[in-house]
């Protein structure tokens, strides 16, 4: 009898312990953030409100900073999108599998994230969120490395580096595998259909990527967004204020549709642009030096936003720790409760103990930067060396930068630091030698053209995709 009694106690104990199990594990999936990344093209660091802009206004971004926390000293790891994007979706140097730099003009087209890396869209998946992307992909044109083979359950948006914004121009927008018409202003068509994913999602832990192409050329806006900014004379400053705006105004309707569905205090959500603003007269990198294609600050700091109400995040925090887009990967599962499945150790870190003020110490002891032959840069603390060979300037030579009391980056003190710039470089040079040869290189680059600088539109050879 007590044999059999304390089979039924244990059996019963059991029963219990695998259903509380169970319930802890429902529960606990019920209580998982939504987590939705949004990346902006080309914006200028200092072309928000919230980070200066005196014309332009961007209430619903800047509302991700007064809701949660900003970093004053965040990074993207290229001064260019596609080598960005491709760091920011595997949370690993991109370096590190071969991708530096734009394919160029004339490229292959014959890249992709590789298999041994899984994105953010597939660990995430296999974590049990339901994955979309909304706009640019921009990671791969083979069937093999588009959006649903990569992680993603929905896809709506374009495949390449840039399209035009309205819907009488040229230009594919897919819609998963198939090919669908445009039918209004990009922006505001990228916008509804993020708010659209949500609604359809809204009972399960979704992540949705929104990946605006907004404000990357070409410059257009409709006249509703436009007429705000009549008063600015100059007309491509007006057009990319506009769509500025325009990209703030969808980023308000995605975060109506949380709100209309009770998810905002639950979502884990992130700003950022792929890189640096267009170094050209309309976008404003400001007080940085430089822009999109160099490693000056100008071309890879990024305003960098994250809220999430329900994540105990310190409301209103501005840190100053540098930090990357890399960082986005590991803190997202965290939040999800989940881990890397990659061979590959990932490169950034979870940033949710120093939002959380649970730590005060740096995330990165260094962050590196390659981006084909003549460029490269590191940084470590307040110090930063960089090489920034463009145009004719084939061999260039080290600098290093106090990039705190220095934003400009004027002012070379590797002859007066000789100690810590031999250091750095000598850091630099390790983490360099371990890169393997690039799979390809942008040809503009190779032949030392710094062609963003031209200034005959006639004889200017960039192209929209990049």
């Amino acid at each position: 009898m007590f044999g059999k009694l304390t089979v039924n106690l244990c059996a019963a104990a059991i029963t219990l312990g695998t259903t509380a199990a169970v319930q802890a594990q429902t529960d606990s999936a019920a209580h998982r953030p939504n987590i939705i990344v949004i990346v902006s093209d080309d914006l200028g660091y200092a072309d928000l409100s919230l980070t200066g802009a005196p014309e332009i206004q961007t209430p619903n971004i800047d509302s991700l900073a007064a809701n949660g926390c900003s970093f004053t000293n965040a990074y993207i790891t290229a001064p260019v999108c596609l080598p960005s994007r491709m760091g920011l979706m595997t949370g690993t140097y991109q370096e590190s599998f071969g991708v530096q730099t734009l394919d160029g003009p004339g490229g292959s087209r014959d890249f992709g994230i590789p298999t041994d890396r899984p994105t953010l869209g597939q660990e995430l998946k296999q974590a049990g969120y339901s994955t979309g992307i909304v706009g640019k992909w921009h990671l791969g044109e083979k069937p093999e490395f588009l959006p649903n083979q990569k992680g993603f359950d929905e896809f709506y948006g374009f495949v390449n580096g840039s399209l035009p914004y309205f819907p009488d121009r040229p230009g594919v927008i897919w819609h998963n595998n198939e090919t669908v018409p445009k039918t209004q202003y990009m922006t505001d068509d990228f916008g509804e259909k993020a708010a659209a994913f949500i609604d359809t999602n809204r009972d399960d832990p979704f992540f949705l990527y929104l990946a605006f192409s907004a404000v990357h050329l070409p410059l257009e806006a409709t006249e509703k967004y436009l007429e705000p900014y009549k008063s600015i004379k100059d007309p491509s400053r007006r057009k990319y204020a506009a769509m500025t705006s325009a990209m703030d105004v969808n980023v308000g309707l995605v975060l109506d549709a949380l709100k209309k569905n009770g998810l905002l205090d639950n979502t884990l959500i992130f700003f950022l642009s792929d890189n640096g603003g267009f170094p050209r007269k309309w976008a404003s990198n400001a007080p940085f030096r430089g822009g999109k294609y160099e490693l000056y600050e100008g071309g890879i700091r990024t305003p960098f936003l994250v809220q999430w109400s329900d994540g105990n995040l310190e409301k209103g925090a501005r840190f100053d720790q540098p930090v990357s887009a890399l960082d986005i990967f590991p803190t997202a599962l965290a939040a999800a409760g989940t881990e890397h499945s990659g061979p590959h150790a990932l490169d950034g870190v979870n940033l949710l103990p120093l939002m959380r003020g649970q730590t005060e110490a740096l995330p990165h002891e260094r962050l590196y930067w390659r981006y084909g032959p003549t460029m490269c840069a590191m940084r470590e603390g307040d110090y930063k060396i960089l090489k920034n060979g463009v145009g004719g300037d084939m061999n260039p030579q080290w600098k290093l930068y106090n990039v705190v009391e220095d934003p400009a980056e004027s002012k070379d003190l590797s002859k007066q630091m000789p100690e810590r710039f031999n250091a750095m470089v000598a850091a630099f040079d390790t983490w360099d030698k371990g890169l393997p040869p690039p799979s390809f290189l942008d040809k503009r680059l190779v032949n030392g053209v710094a062609w963003w600088q031209l200034k005959n539109k006639q004889k200017d050879p960039i192209q929209e995709q990049d």
